[in-house]
């Protein structure tokens, strides 16, 4: 009886041990919020990946999954104080919350394949390069340059 209450014990701490580790924030993430293709919201974690993956890593603290994201999977995120929008592939942070929108350029997915079922496509991305800023008209989904990076 008393080995059955010691297995019991170890197995009840190591579901215990297992559940605290899966909501454990990992290292580089900061509190996020993602709005994906479909409408939902996701709320966890994100580490910014935008100017070197074009993408970001979230980490759901429910499931204690990461999962990789890039702009086309996403219509905007969170992350602390700052939003970015997601257009034509590309992640732009917007800079002012009135209208017209100030967006700056934050990856780059031209040249990138992306696949379409089973099909390679190559991406050609947004206009500009990062660090380019662009009006955002919302109601007609117009990018219009305002400043361009030099090189």
């Amino acid at each position: 009886m008393k080995k059955l209450t010691l297995l019991l014990n170890i197995a009840l701490l190591t579901i215990g041990l297992q559940a605290a580790a899966q909501t454990e924030i990992p290292k580089g993430f900061e509190k996020a919020s993602i709005v994906l293709t479909d409408g939902s919201t996701l709320e966890g974690y994100a580490k910014d990946q935008m100017r070197k993956q074009a993408s970001i890593l979230f980490f759901n603290p429910t499931t204690g999954k990461k999962t990789s994201y890039d702009a086309n999977n996403l219509n905007s995120i969170s992350i602390n104080e700052n939003k970015w929008i997601c257009l034509q592939g590309d992640f732009f942070k917007q800079l002012n919350n009135s209208q017209p929108i100030l967006l700056q350029k934050c990856s780059d997915v031209s040249g990138k394949p992306m696949f379409n079922g089973v099909e390679t496509v190559i991406s050609s991305g947004s206009q500009g390069k990062i660090d380019d800023q662009f009006q955002y008209h919302s109601n007609t989904n117009q990018l219009i340059p305002v400043s361009n990076k030099k090189g």
